[in-house]
Formats: structure tokens, C-alpha cells, sequence
């Protein structure tokens, strides 16, 4: 596969391109998996992606690839890491879910011999890189593949990652000691040749005519011990309507594809007509039968590349004029206007601007502040994560959680770049909620007021290696403070599962992660800095301003903004991470058992089948293992089980009872913050409660049974855990020395409806004494906290003297505390 030399111009003729290059329908199953596997080799997943067209995120979210796109991560893969084997390495490392909905489909089926005739007839909806058909003799069966690419790099790795993942397959569907009678490659033996007999198991011949899997004929006889009649009707449902969606090639985005990739929007109908083989007048026509013609396309596409080159590239309009084929700038300033709305000018008003759109932070003179005068402290260093989410979309006037739930319209958003700004714009506010990281799913942020970032605010203040203390920044977000405090040889004591969270947002919630001796979050800090509605700064610790403090630390955002945290750390430490799968009522008798012995216990709970993967953490100064992060997270299998039970609710105890299929066994060492947390990429809404830990067992029992017994449709598993109690005035673990709580979360995908789930749950938590999660949802009212929560007259009490004008409440805060609308 040639390259492609975008020249700028609308008369120089260009090579012909195949449609079938560009047009994206490939699933990212493998791309996803080689993207996890480069980075545990030192190359991340946005050095991979970088000039590809398509981002980790996207790929881990589904969105298709075209074969273009496949050959260059492949080839930026090996370029990156200098490993010639990346083909072999991920296939070996694929399970079931790694096939998609047709490996769900095939191990359903009767017999092996009509799982393989399902898969090939389904192999596009698969994400394979490889055109795959079969032949039969007396003897043997074969899987003959044909290569998409003339590039022999590429096509060794697309060889090397189909046949070593159908041996995964093999093994998955027959069991461990199958092997093939042969396999044949049409390319010279690679540099790793001696790897094939590792994984293959069998003799292996290159130079061959073909690319070919011999396998002995008998086998496609063999019953399949997972086979279910009506999963595998359905399934097949399923796919054959799917297949019929995508029967017909998307002309649209095939023509998008060219046009971005090529580096040329300004292309006429004529010039992309020939580039994908087709007449002017087949293109035309396909384009009406799309609802749209190529005029709308081109100047959509032209109008964000328009938008980019002034916005994001710092271009004048000459120079974006010259760059999207404009004859000269009078007409490129006439076309933006028309697509726009507005005049080129319009968007370099923005560039180089904080984004501080407050009508309140507009002030006129600064020299009427009282903090005028005082020195600016320099910005804390940015994230070297570069933009993260938090909910907030450039300049537009909209918000929204992580889960999509929870939307907000503010008045103004802001994200100040130090200390002294942020003071200036809580003064001048009205109304005011402060963003972490979207991931709460009560509404704590929505207002119509303003909504203020902490992004920049992100870093390390100060530190004290005698004491194992760390000042940071509230607005470091968690997966920055993990490497952060490594660096200076400290470690946080726990975390939770997810990193998305700044430092500000975990406490103010009470975050947790799970062990019976280990507190929140919030525990581990040891003082904080807080700016009042007045724009005061207030230091509070454990030993100054204990009441202040006391309260802030898990306070919802309702007494200031957090600006600065001091964490309580220890010396920096590896942890060791052991998954396995059990039944959930061999393992409910041994839950006491199973958190005093180990440092970190946690289980999820699948009701419908009753059994439960179960995670335990253990300190270790073992070597670090080969895989570095989310040993125990599959989201593909979650996405996929839970895409599934949406469209096939029948399919959800099934899928369940095969959840021993997709996680594997995983023992593996890592530093501490590699360890804790796991990728979360299905997006879902939560309810939890921390109950009481003497009655934990017997509450998640109920719970599962519940679930089980309400019908409702859900495939994500239901987690618990155990939290060692704090004093703190909101928190709901607050308790007694020595005392614990169990904290138990029930998730439902976000493209369902969450309420008849949590109905069924909530009650069941309420009645075992549990307190809810102040960033989960729930439906405890004001005389339901009172009950709960010993200290929340003292907390408004001081919140009414902190913020008299309820500058930091919204809506939901206000109903919450039963403070009415001033």
C-alpha cells in the first residue's frame, strides 16, 4: 500500500485511492488490544495514535477504523517499540470477548464445526484484519487468509495476530490440549521465528503459496460444552441484522475519509469521484439516496478545518485562505461567514484568552479588587495528560457528567490559572459549583450560576520527605498525582479503581478504594487551604482550625473551593494483584475471612448467575510483572455483555454464567498506583450505600437476590468493599476507632434506564442502615441525613456562617440540606 502525497491545489491530478482503504468499518477489537500492549512496552497510546485519525479513547469506545488507518498503527506500533513479534504478542493475549458479538455467537453453537461456519460468515463484525475463508479435504479443514496489504510488515503482523488468537479461540471453545496439524505462511521466516513454536505448538512452514491453518477434520464434530439453543438463535438474530445494516458501503463517510486523509478539503466532485473509482454522476447519486450532497459535505468539513487552521494553528486568514484553496481572502472571509456564522476575526478573539467567560469575572478594573495588589503566584504545572475531561466543551454554554445523566446550562464557566484569579472570581460570582472530573452522578454540579475548573490548578506544592507529606494542588487530577508522588518516593495509602477524579473532588465526595483497615481518600489528608464566598483563604488541619477542617474535607463543594491539599503518605510501594473467579455462595461465609487477611478485598457480584470476581491487593517486594495495568478489567467483554443484554434481555443469566470465560486469572506486581487503578471506558450510572460492616455479607446477598428477582435487565456486576471509618463531620464512614463499613455499588450501563434497578436495590440498603454515597445516586431527603449523619446540624450551622448568601448551593444541594432559595 503506497503512500498518499496530499499536494494542495484543486487541478493537480492525484493517484486513485481505494475506497476500500478509507472507508472505516473495522471493529478496533485487536487495534484496542495492541494499543494496552505498546503501552506497558513505554510507548503511549497518544504517541501510537498521533496522526492516525483516531484516538485510544475512540477505540476503546468502538469506533470503527478504515484499513488504512490498521496499517499505520501496526506499522507506528513496531516502529515505536522495536518489536517485530507485536502480531504474535497480541493474539496470544485475547479471550472471547476479543471476537465481539460473533465470539459470543460461537461458543453457543452445537459443535466447533458450526461455531467456525458462524464466525466466517460473521468474520467482518469481528474486528479482523484479515480476509479469512476454509477448505476441506478428507483429512483436514484449513483457515486460508487473505491480506488486505502488500506491506510485508503488516501483513507478517495481521498473519501472526489472526491464527495465534484462533488458537485462543481453539482453546476457549475445545479445551486446552488441541493443537493444529500445521501452519503455513506464504512470507519468509521473520527475526522471531522461534516464538511460533510457543504458540502454535506445532510443525510450521514458511514460503508456502498461501497463508493456511490445517486443522484435523474430526474436530469440526466435536459438541461444544457451552452450546445453548436459544442463546444461539438469538445471537444469530442478532447478527444477521447487523449484517444486513452494513451491507451497503458508507459513501458518506468514505468520501469524509478522503478528504481528511488526503490532507485536502478543497477537492471538487470530480477529483473524489475518480479517487474512489466512481463517475461524478454514481456519486452524486449515492449521496442524494444518503440525504446529503457533496456541496454540504465539503463545506462541513471545510469549515472545521477552517475553524482548526485559525483556532488551533494560529493561521492569519491569508494564510487559512491560501491553505483551503481560496482565491483570494475576500472570498474565504464571505464563505466563513456563511458557515460560521461569524467572521474570521470572530475566532481569534478567543486565541490566547483564559477561559473565563464569568459575566461576573469581566471586571472593568482590576485595581478594584482587594487583592489587587498582592503578587500573582506562577500557574501550577498543567496536566502532562494534556486536555482531560471535565465535563466542560470549550466556549459552548453546556455540561455534562461522565455518564451523560446529569447536563447543565451555567451562565459562564472558568478555569483560573492560579490562586489569586480564582479568589477574584468567587468574590465577584453570584452563584458559583466548582468541577472535578463529571464523575459524580448526583446533580452537585448542575446550575444555572457558574461553573469553575480546577484543571490548571494541578501539581505538587511543596513536600516534606521526613514527614511522608505531599502539598499538591486541588485540581491534580489522580492518575497525575500516582507518577507525581512516585517521583518523590511516596505513595498514597489507597485509592479506588478509577484515576479520573482530582484530588478536590475525591475528597469532597469521600472517594474510597477498599481495605477494612484503610480510610477514604479524604482520610489521608492531614490540612487544606480554602477559599470562602468572600474570596478568604482559610488553612484548616488536624491540629488548626480542627472544626473547619473537619467539616471541608468531605464537604461537597458547599463550604469553598479547595485549592491545596496536604496528604499524609508512605513510602512509595508495589502492591500485588491476585483476580480469580468464585461462586458467590462459597465465598459469603469467608468475607470476614477474606478482608482481615489481606491488605485490599473487593468482589463483584453477578446476581443472575450468582458467581463473583474477587480481587485482593497485597503489599509485595516482588520484581514488577510483564503487564502493567487492568489485570482485572475487561471492558470489551463489559461493553459487549452489556450491548447484548440491551437488545437480548434472555441473553443476560447466560452471559453471566460464561463470566468465568471472559476474565482469566491474573496474578501480577506493580507500583501502587498501576495497580489500583483499572480502566473504565463503559460509561454507566451508580447507586451505593456503605452499610454497617457486621451485616455486609448478609446485605450484598440480599441485594443479588433482589436484583435477581426483579427481572430487571442489567449485566454489569454489583461491587463491594470495606472502608475503615473517619471522624469526619459528612462522611459516611464516619464511626468509632477500629470500626468499618461495607461499602456496596450497584452500576447500570448507561444506555438503560437506571431507576428500576436501583429500585429494586435501594431498599434493601436503606433497611440494613446504609449511608448513600455523596457522589452516587440515591433518594435519602433531608430527614433521612438527619438520621444518618449525627453531625449535619453543626455542618450547616457552619456553612450558613461560611457562605451566608448560599453562593456555593444549587438546586439539588439546597433540596438536599433543606435550605431554602434565598
Amino acid at each position: 500500500m503506497g503512500t498518499i502525497t496530499a499536494t494542495m491545489g484543486l487541478n493537480v491530478p492525484r493517484p486513485k485511492l481505494d475506497p476500500y482503504q478509507f472507508a472505516p468499518e473495522i471493529a478496533p477489537l485487536a487495534l484496542a488490544e495492541l494499543a494496552g500492549l505498546v503501552n506497558e512496552l513505554g510507548v503511549s497510546p497518544e504517541q501510537l495514535c498521533a496522526d492516525v485519525g483516531i484516538s485510544n479513547t475512540d477505540m476503546c469506545a468502538g469506533e470503527l477504523v478504515s484499513n488504512r488507518q490498521v496499517a499505520r498503527l501496526i506499522r507506528r506500533a513496531i516502529q515505536l517499540t522495536g518489536r517485530s513479534d507485536l502480531g504474535l504478542e497480541v493474539g496470544k493475549r485475547q479471550n472471547i470477548s476479543h471476537f465481539g458479538l460473533p465470539g459470543f455467537a460461537m461458543t453457543a453453537m452445537r459443535t466447533f464445526g458450526e461455531a467456525v461456519e458462524l464466525g466466517l460468515r460473521y468474520q467482518g463484525q469481528s474486528g479482523g484484519l484479515m480476509d479469512v475463508t476454509s477448505e476441506f479435504d478428507d483429512q483436514f479443514a484449513a483457515l486460508l487468509a487473505q491480506s488486505r496489504t502488500s506491506d510485508l510488515v503488516v501483513e507478517t503482523f495481521v498473519v501472526e495476530e489472526l491464527f495465534a488468537s484462533v488458537m485462543v479461540l481453539v482453546r476457549i471453545l475445545l479445551g486446552e490440549g488441541y493443537r493444529p496439524h500445521a501452519i503455513e505462511l506464504a512470507y519468509p521466516a521473520p527475526p522471531h521465528a522461534a516464538r511460533y513454536a510457543e504458540i502454535f505448538n506445532c510443525p510450521i512452514r514458511f514460503g508456502q503459496p498461501r497463508h493456511r491453518a490445517l486443522f484435523p477434520r474430526q474436530w469440526f464434530t466435536l459438541p461444544l460444552t457451552s452450546h445453548s439453543p436459544v442463546a444461539a438463535a438469538e445471537l444469530r438474530a442478532l447478527l444477521e441484522a447487523r449484517a444486513r445494516r452494513q451491507q451497503a458501503p458508507n459513501t458518506v463517510t468514505a468520501i469524509e475519509h478522503v478528504l481528511q486523509q488526503t490532507g485536502n478539503v478543497a477537492m471538487s466532485v470530480e477529483e473524489v469521484a475518480a479517487a474512489l473509482g466512481l463517475s461524478t454522476r454514481t456519486l452524486r447519486r449515492r449521496l442524494t439516496e444518503a440525504g446529503t450532497s457533496f456541496r454540504a459535505l465539503s463545506e462541513r468539513l471545510r469549515s472545521q478545518e477552517a475553524q482548526h487552521l485559525l483556532r488551533d494553528e494560529g493561521m492569519t486568514v491569508a494564510e487559512a485562505s491560501e491553505q483551503l484553496g481560496f482565491s483570494d481572502a475576500r472570498a474565504f472571509r464571505r464563505a466563513f461567514k456563511r458557515w460560521v456564522g461569524e467572521v474570521p476575526g470572530a475566532i481569534h478573539a478567543y486565541v490566547g484568552l483564559r477561559p473565563q467567560w464569568f459575566r461576573a469575572c469581566a471586571m472593568s478594573d482590576r485595581s478594584s479588587s482587594s487583592v489587587a495588589d498582592e503578587p500573582v503566584r506562577s500557574p501550577a504545572p498543567s496536566s502532562p495528560h494534556g486536555s482531560v475531561d471535565d465535563g466542560l466543551r470549550g466556549t459552548q454554554s453546556t455540561w455534562q457528567n461522565w455518564s451523560g445523566a446529569q447536563r447543565a446550562q451555567p451562565s459562564a464557566k472558568c478555569t483560573p490559572r492560579d490562586e489569586d484569579e480564582l479568589r477574584r472570581m468567587v468574590q465577584a460570582a453570584d452563584s458559583l459549583r466548582v468541577v472535578g472530573a463529571g464523575h459524580s452522578f448526583t446533580p452537585l454540579v448542575p446550575t444555572s450560576g457558574a461553573i469553575l475548573s480546577l484543571d490548571h490548578l494541578s501539581g505538587l506544592v511543596n513536600h516534606d520527605a521526613a514527614k511522608q507529606q505531599a502539598r499538591i494542588w486541588a485540581g491534580t487530577r489522580l492518575f497525575d498525582a500516582g507518577p507525581l508522588l512516585q517521583g518523590i518516593g511516596q505513595g498514597m495509602p489507597n485509592l479506588g479503581d478509577i484515576d479520573r477524579q482530582s484530588i478536590a473532588g475525591a475528597l469532597s465526595t469521600a472517594t474510597h478504594g477498599t481495605g477494612i483497615s484503610l480510610p477514604c481518600i479524604a482520610a489521608g489528608a492531614s490540612a487544606l487551604r480554602l477559599v470562602t464566598a468572600q474570596g478568604e483563604v482559610i488553612e484548616c488541619g488536624r491540629d488548626h482550625d480542627a472544626d473547619v477542617f473537619q467539616a471541608a474535607a468531605v464537604s461537597l463543594g458547599a463550604l469553598g473551593v479547595i485549592t491545596q491539599v496536604t496528604l499524609q503518605n508512605m513510602p512509595a510501594y508495589r502492591l500485588r494483584e491476585r483476580v480469580h473467579v468464585q461462586p458467590l455462595d462459597s465465598l459469603l461465609p469467608e468475607i470476614d475471612s477474606w478482608a482481615q487477611r489481606h491488605r485490599h478485598f473487593e468482589l463483584f457480584a453477578f446476581p443472575n448467575s450468582r458467581l463473583a470476581i474477587v480481587k485482593t491487593l497485597d503489599l509485595s517486594n516482588e520484581p514488577i510483572t510483564k503487564h502493567a495495568q487492568g489485570g482485572d478489567s475487561d471492558d470489551l467483554a463489559l461493553k459487549l455483555g452489556c450491548e447484548l443484554t440491551r437488545w437480548a434481555p434472555g441473553l443476560g443469566r447466560g452471559l453471566q454464567a460464561m463470566i468465568g470465560r471472559f476474565i482469566k486469572p491474573t496474578d501480577r506486581v506493580n507500583q501502587w498506583y498501576k495497580i489500583f487503578a483499572s480502566p473504565r471506558n463503559v460509561r454507566f450510572n451508580e447507586m451505593e450505600y456503605q452499610v454497617p460492616a457486621a451485616v455486609g455479607a448478609h446485605c450484598i446477598d440480599e441485594v443479588c437476590k433482589a436484583v435477581a428477582a426483579s427481572k430487571v435487565n442489567v449485566f454489569f456486576p454489583i461491587e463491594f468493599r470495606f472502608i475503615a471509618a473517619d471522624n469526619y463531620w459528612l462522611s459516611p464512614f464516619q464511626g468509632a476507632p477500629g470500626e468499618a463499613r461495607c461499602s456496596i455499588s450497584v452500576h447500570q450501563y448507561h444506555k438503560q434506564d437506571y431507576r428500576p434497578l436501583f429500585a429494586a436495590a435501594e431498599p434493601v440498603l436503606r433497611r440494613h442502615g446504609g449511608r448513600p454515597h455523596w457522589g452516587k445516586l440515591h433518594t435519602v431527603d433531608t430527614r433521612g441525613l438527619h438520621a444518618l449523619y449525627p453531625d449535619l446540624g453543626r455542618f450547616l450551622r457552619l456553612r450558613s456562617e461560611l457562605d451566608p448568601q448560599g453562593k456555593f448551593l444549587n438546586p439539588y444541594l439546597r433540596q438536599l440540606f433543606g435550605v431554602p432559595a434565598s
